[in-house]
């Protein structure tokens, strides 16, 4: 498994529900270039999927600093930029 799919799976490895609902992930090519994190979809469908599941993709890229935005794309779609924020609901201390 690519390392940045591993950190996701990593930081929701306590909790079965979050990582059944991730499973779609498994079958993006995610890479990091500067700022970014690039998602490359299967397909459209795919790609619906996979931006559904943003809101469970950011507090890991979050918390360590690596990126600023996903770039989530697909063949023959256009390219879906969202931005990296760290949730206010996050309690860093535990």
């Amino acid at each position: 498994m690519e390392k940045l799919k591993l950190l996701v799976f990593s930081y929701y490895r306590e909790d079965p529900q979050i990582k059944k609902l991730l499973v779609p992930l498994r079958t993006c090519r995610i890479s990091r270039s500067w700022d970014s994190i690039h998602i490359e979809c299967l397909n459209l469908e795919h790609h619906a999927e996979i931006s559904k599941l943003l809101i469970f993709l950011g507090p890991p890229f979050a918390l360590l600093g690596i990126a600023k935005r996903f770039i989530v794309t697909a063949p023959g779609c256009i390219q879906n930029t969202y931005s990296i924020q760290l949730p206010s609901n996050i309690d860093l201390f535990n």
